[in-house]
């Protein structure tokens, strides 16, 4: 994989789409609206009256963002010289921002032109201080029309004739604006100057100060070729200085460093033998970087991710990538019920007529203020058409336990698991789920032992949480949906979930030994059986569960006939599970526990004919256990527990393609 030539390549199909709007397209950025109505509004810099005001608020639209040049933040930088700012974010333009242009345009030899003596002029007429340093300009602020007195309170406080505002709030304020429902999406600083309106982000020597600002000016060196390591081209203008100017939370962080451990020699004289770019390769790199945060990016498993497709063979499709991607997502996303919706058949077939492509998914976080970047997980070329397997595999399996499971998908894997988060809702263990998705992806041997012992904590997590009917713990396993007392729910759903992951995994052999080979279950006759018994046995068979596993299954029918008489006698929290080491149990607290059930059906007056048969099942099929024989501690509750889900109540047809299943508990089947 080569992930800065895969950026570049979608930068330079997007740049031919829009390099036409602006030549600073590639820094652009969008915002997110979150009202219902968004406006831009101007900062008028009157040099004739003297004064500034914010006015004339017209309605957002993308386009405003290239026609204005919104640029975000330049996070890290000495100077905060992007004039066009988010509503929210209109403090820094009452601050350093003009002074800290001036500074630039000073450094690029730009400020004796018209823009430079514009501010020049405001700083004259005492609408705001030019410094000699980054961060130290100011505008004043009793300039502004609606202010005779004001100062800055605290970070994100400024004190209005006498009245404590927070910034976010301070354009409708000045705007004397009551519609909340309203988001002021830019501010577009603009100069009244001897009758004539300039808008500075327009200005074409703002536009130059900001290409060399940003390394987008020929930087040619004659004399010095270099190999460009993205295009392999020499040329004069390669350099390795452009990273510097690469966001510090995009795509191209990933595998564009410039840490001196990964330098020729380890040292900082051969940065460029390693990231030396051309000019119009790092502006691709811009533009690619753009579109894949915009249209690559999603999340998996709570976590930010990219999703890139790559082409073996194929020249550069865009569109195919694109296409790809939404894919992709519809894999994680879309519930594998009983039949394959259109929707999800179109895509399958898609991915198996693309079988020269494969699927890189990066994971990682961004700091608070996305000033830097952490890759939690990188998993790459992965094939379409194994993919196509995966969801097959999952679909067949997620069928073959209907109707005991509602649905499967992907994304549900990582409600399977569970995950800590601290006080900032950081998943602190999330790799436990990652690496689940790389052993699938990268078909890669995930140990049983390691699903078994996710499957008893999530079983004891939720179960816990449940009871608690509070707490913000293991959110992900949706434990949540489950209060009062749906705890039999939420047990059956997991069992079966992780029974069709295990028999998914075990079919496209990425489990590190088979679970489902029926060993040691004997050849005999059917038996008079009830038909209860009966439907135990066929699932049992269906499933091809080994002779141990099907003793605790049956175990686990016992214990939900219990659980069942005590709920009937008001024992709303069925007291048996309170017999449940979910930790695992070993052999002999599994015979205790069934002495315990026995004592406990012969004492509610429930040895029915039914019951009978199944300790016979148990009996029968335990046989003699030796440690030869013997399962983990945590298997023993797996399949315990598999056991007791099965009585609960099941999701019939209409209600698996509705998604609404019966939340009420059937205690009296």
């Amino acid at each position: 994989m080569n992930l800065p030539q895969i950026t570049a390549q979608i930068g330079e199909a997007i740049k031919e789409k829009r390099s036409h709007t602006s030549e600073l397209a590639m820094l652009v950025k969008t915002i997110e609206i979150k009202k219902e109505e968004s406006f831009n509004v101007f900062m008028t810099i009157d040099l004739d009256q003297q004064e500034i005001r914010f006015e004339d608020p017209a309605p957002y639209s993308e386009e405003s963002c290239y026609l204005y040049h919104y640029f975000h933040n330049n996070a890290s930088a000495g100077r905060q010289y992007f004039l066009t700012r988010r509503g929210d974010a209109v403090s820094y333009l009452l601050k350093s921002v003009f002074s800290d242009l001036f500074l630039s345009l000073k450094l690029h030899s730009l400020h004796e032109g018209e823009l430079g003596r514009l501010l020049e002029q405001m700083s004259l007429n005492q609408l705001i201080t030019l410094a000699d340093k980054a961060r130290e300009g100011t505008v004043a602020l009793h300039k502004i029309k609606g202010i005779t007195k004001a100062y800055f309170e605290k970070k994100n406080k400024l004190v209005v004739n006498g009245e404590s505002i927070k910034l976010e709030n301070i354009l409708h304020y000045l705007l004397d604006w009551g519609n909340k429902n309203a988001q002021f999406a830019l501010v577009i600083p603009r100069v009244l100057y001897q009758q004539k309106m300039i808008v500075l982000s327009e200005h074409p020597e703002y536009v130059a100060v900001c290409k060399k600002e940003q390394m987008l000016t020929d930087t040619s060196d004659v004399g010095a070729d270099k190999l460009c390591y993205i295009c392999h081209k020499i040329g004069s203008d390669v350099s390795s200085e452009q990273t510097k100017k690469l966001s510090r939370s995009g795509i191209n962080k990933i595998f564009v460093t410039t840490t001196i451990n990964y330098a020729k020699n380890i040292s900082d004289r051969y940065y460029d033998d390693s990231y030396a770019m051309c000019s119009k390769c790092y502006q691709n790199l811009l533009y690619g970087e753009k579109k894949i945060q915009k249209q690559f990016s999603t999340q998996i498993a709570g976590e930010q991710a990219f999703i890139l497709p790559e082409g073996l063979l194929d020249t550069f499709n865009y569109a195919q990538l694109l296409n790809l991607k939404t894919g992709t997502d519809l894999f994680f996303e879309k519930e594998l019920i009983q039949n394959l919706d259109d929707e999800l058949e179109v895509e399958m077939e898609n991915f198996r007529h693309t079988e020269s492509y494969v699927i890189h998914f990066f994971l990682y976080r961004t700091g608070k203020k996305k000033e830097s970047l952490k890759v939690l997980k990188t998993i790459e070329d992965v094939p379409t058409l194994h993919l196509v397997r995966i969801i097959e595999q999952l679909g067949e399996q997620a069928h073959r336990l209907y109707p005991h499971l509602k649905s499967m998908s992907l994304g549900m894997i990582y409600r399977m698991i569970p995950v800590r988060t601290n006080k900032d809702k950081k998943q602190l263990n999330i790799q436990n789920v990652l690496s689940v998705y790389q052993s699938l992806f990268s078909r890669t041997l995930l140990e049983a032992n390691v699903l078994f012992e996710a499957a008893t904590e999530a079983l004891e997590k939720g179960f816990r949480e449940i009871r608690k009917a509070e707490g913000d713990q293991f959110v992900n396993l949706g434990w949540k949906a489950f209060i009062p007392d749906g705890e039999d729910l939420y047990f059956q759903q997991l069992t079966m979930r992780y029974l069709c992951l295990f028999q998914t995994c075990q079919s496209l052999g990425v489990l590190d030994r088979n679970l489902f080979q029926k060993r040691g279950v004997p050849i005999v006759e059917p038996l008079h059986v009830s038909d209860q018994v009966q439907e135990v046995e066929e699932f049992l068979e269906e499933q091809a569960f080994d002779r141990i596993p099907r003793a605790l299954f049956y175990l686990g029918v016992l214990l939900k006939k219990v659980a069942q008489e005590q709920y009937k006698r008001g024992h709303k929290k069925k007291p048996i599970l309170n017999k449940i080491a979910f930790q695992g149990m070993n052999q002999r607290e599994v015979i205790q526990l069934y002495q315990d059930i026995v004592e406990k059906l012969r004492q509610y007056e429930s040895m029915t004919l039914t019951n009978e048969q199944y300790l016979n099942r148990f009996n029968y099929y335990l046989g003699s256990l030796t440690k030869e024989k013997a399962l983990t501690e945590q298997e023993h509750i797996f399949y315990l527990m598999a056991g007791y889900s099965f009585l609960q109540t099941k999701f019939n047809k209409d209600e698996v393609k509705s998604g609404e299943a019966e939340d009420s508990l059937d205690m009296s089947t």
